[in-house]
C-alpha cells in the first residue's frame, strides 16, 4: 500500500482484518502521521492544538507493518515498487499493490507562484502559514514606512473552493484575535483579498449557500475578487487578468492540486490527473493494482460520475475496496463503487459555516454547529476528541496571544524576502 491519508488508513486497517492468514500488510508513506486535513484551517487560526490534528500511523494501522518513506516508482511488469531507503533506492515485490498517495499542492499555474505562495496541504504548511502570519504582523509594528505596514498587512489568497474560503476565513479570523496586541493592526485596516478565477465560491454548493458565504466573507472585511484569474506573481505583487495589481505581503495558494511525483512519473493511465479505474478501483488494464482516493477517478456506480475527492468519499471507497481485494484473493467478483453524497460544509470562522446535508441547507451558527459536531464525531479516538473540544472551548472563551511556534519547515518560501529558516 502507498498511502497514509484518510483512504490509506482505512483500507490498511480494513485489509488487517480481511485478508487471510499468512497475508502481510505492509504500508508505505512519506510521513509516520495520518493528518485531519479538514482542520488545517484550524490551526491557523490557532482554534486548535497543531498537534491534536495529526496521529501516528503505527497507531492507527495496528498489524500493518508501516514503513515511512517515499515510493517513487511502480514496477507493474516485475510486481515491484522502488522506494527510497537508508541505503538509497530499494525494491519490494508486491501481489496486490494499493495507491492512494493523495494530490500535491499545485504551485505552476501562473508565473512566480511556485517561488513565492504558500501553500495548504500538510500540518507543516499549517504551522509555517501561522508562523509567516505572526511575522508580519510583528514586522508591521516595527516599521515606521506606512507603505510597508500596509504591504505586510495585505494577504491575498488564491482560489474560492473550500481551502481556499475555509483559509481566508481562518486568516481573518487570526487578525481579529490578534488586534489588541498589536496598534499597527488598530491604526492601520488589514487587507485581506480572496481571488477567485470562477463566478461563484464554493461552486460544488447551491447557489444560496454561496450567495450567503460571499456575504458573510464581505462582512467580515475579506475583498471577495471573482471572474479574475491571476496572470503572475513577482515582488510588485499579484498582477491579475483585469489589468489590476494587488500588493500584498503575503499569498497563499488554495487554486488546485496535482498528481504526486510518484503518479506522473509513472505509466499508470491518467485521466484528468488522477489515475483511471474501473468502477471496481482496478487500475485500468493492470491486474492486482487498484486505486482510490484522491488520486483516483472512482466512477461512482450510483450516478456515474467520477467521485470528487472528498473525504467522505475516500473512506467510503475503502471499506469496498477493501471487500473487492480480499474477495479477488478468494476467488470472487469484485463490486462497484456506489455512494451517495451525506453533504458537504464550509467552515467560515467566527462561528458561521454553510453547507447542506441529506438536501437540508443551512447557514450560519446552526451550520457551524453542525460543521463542527461533523468533524469532531470523526476523530478516529475518544482522548483527541475530549483535546478537540477542550481547544475549541479554550479558544472561544480566553482570548488568544500570537506566539509562533516552531515547527517543521515549508515545503515552500512564502515570498522573495522570506529567510531560508524560521522561527
Amino acid at each position: 500500500m502507498v498511502g497514509g491519508g484518510f483512504a490509506g488508513i482505512d483500507v490498511a486497517r480494513g485489509l488487517v482484518e480481511a485478508l487471510p492468514e499468512g497475508w502481510e500488510v505492509v504500508l508505505y508513506s512519506r510521513e509516520n502521521h495520518f493528518v485531519f486535513t479538514p482542520l488545517l484551517s484550524e490551526v491557523v487560526s490557532a482554534s486548535v492544538t497543531p498537534l491534536h490534528v495529526v496521529w501516528p500511523l503505527r497507531q492507527m494501522a495496528r498489524g500493518a507493518i508501516v514503513r515511512t518513506a517515499e515510493v517513487v516508482e511502480v514496477d507493474v511488469r516485475a510486481r515491484q515498487i522502488v522506494h527510497r531507503g537508508p541505503a538509497g533506492l530499494e525494491r519490494e515485490g508486491y501481489d496486490e499493490l494499493v495507491l492512494c498517495p493523495g494530490l500535491d499542492a499545485r504551485l505552476d499555474l501562473v508565473p512566480g507562484l511556485s517561488e513565492s505562495a504558500h501553500p495548504l496541504k500538510t500540518l507543516a504548511d499549517a504551522i509555517s502559514l501561522r508562523n509567516r502570519l505572526i511575522l508580519q504582523l510583528e514586522r508591521a509594528e516595527a516599521t515606521h514606512s506606512d507603505r510597508e505596514r500596509a504591504r505586510l498587512l495585505s494577504v491575498c489568497v488564491i482560489g474560492g473552493g473550500f481551502t481556499g474560503v475555509e483559509t481566508a476565513a481562518s486568516i481573518a479570523e487570526l487578525f481579529a484575535r490578534c488586534s489588541r496586541y498589536y496598534s499597527s493592526l488598530a491604526t492601520s485596516s488589514s487587507r485581506l483579498t480572496l481571488v477567485n478565477r470562477g463566478d461563484a465560491l464554493l461552486q460544488q454548493l447551491p447557489a444560496r449557500l454561496t450567495e450567503a458565504a460571499h456575504r458573510s466573507l464581505d462582512e467580515r472585511g475579506i475583498d471577495v475578487r471573482l471572474g479574475v484569474g491571476v496572470e503572475r506573481l513577482d515582488p510588485d505583487g499579484l498582477h491579475l487578468d483585469d489589468g489590476s495589481v494587488i500588493e500584498a505581503g503575503l499569498v497563499v495558494s488554495a487554486a488546485g492540486s496535482e498528481p504526486t511525483a510518484l503518479v506522473s512519473n509513472s505509466d499508470l493511465p491518467i485521466e484528468r490527473g488522477r489515475i483511471r479505474v474501473t468502477p471496481e478501483m482496478v487500475v485500468s488494464g493492470l491486474d492486482g493494482v487498484w486505486a482510490l482516493g484522491d488520486c483516483a477517478a472512482v466512477p461512482n456506480a450510483r450516478d456515474g460520475r467520477v467521485s470528487p475527492p472528498l473525504a467522505q468519499f475516500a473512506t467510503r471507497q475503502a471499506t469496498q475496496l477493501v471487500r473487492n481485494v480480499a474477495g479477488s484473493i478468494a476467488g470472487r467478483p469484485a463490486a462497484p463503487f456506489r455512494y451517495r453524497s451525506q453533504g458537504m460544509f464550509a467552515s467560515l470562522g467566527h462561528h458561521d459555516a454553510v453547507g447542506q446535508a441529506f438536501g437540508l441547507k443551512v447557514s450560519g451558527v446552526p451550520a457551524s454547529i453542525l460543521w463542527h459536531g461533523i468533524y469532531w464525531g470523526k476523530m478516529p479516538s475518544v482522548p483527541r476528541r475530549v483535546q478537540i473540544a477542550l481547544d475549541w472551548a479554550w479558544s472561544a472563551i480566553f482570548p488568544w496571544a500570537p506566539v509562533a511556534i516552531a515547527g517543521p519547515p515549508a515545503r515552500r518560501l512564502s515570498g522573495p524576502d522570506e529567510p531560508t529558516e524560521r522561527s
